[in-house]
């Protein structure tokens, strides 16, 4: 997602109806981790991404549903930064609520209704 626009929405990642299998995060100045967690399974590993790094991982597994996302600011950005995403599921019209990203090693909060793929993605990051 490239320069979401808070006035409208605008901006997101993702095909409508169409499940999304992986993601891959990349910020311009930081670090962030995140994870999925698939239709019937589990969590999977928390992915780092930092500027620089030249990482090719992503979350997620070919062919596997994403039902839920978790995102957290790491090192630096997360003192003065925090990161809000949401999601679609397929066949909803509207998206869930903003999440707050968890800054740290906390993991609570998520986007998402497990068991409900999940197509679309919007994410934001602001000064705290």
């Amino acid at each position: 997602i490239t320069n979401y626009n808070e006035q409208n929405s605008a901006g997101y990642s993702g095909v409508e109806g169409c499940p999304i299998h992986a993601l891959k995060i990349t910020l311009s100045k930081g670090s962030v981790q995140y994870r999925v967690h698939t239709v019937g399974g589990k969590w999977w590993s928390w992915i780092t991404d930092s500027v620089g790094n030249g990482s090719d991982s992503y979350a997620g597994v070919i062919g596997k549903n994403i039902d839920a996302i978790q995102i957290k600011l790491i090192g630096d950005i997360a003192e003065t930064h925090s990161i809000k995403y949401r999601t679609s599921t397929i066949g909803s019209k509207s998206y869930l609520s903003w999440i707050d990203g968890v800054n740290g090693s906390g993991t609570s909060s998520y986007s998402g209704i497990l068991e409900k793929p999940i197509d679309k993605i919007q994410m934001y990051i602001e000064p705290k």
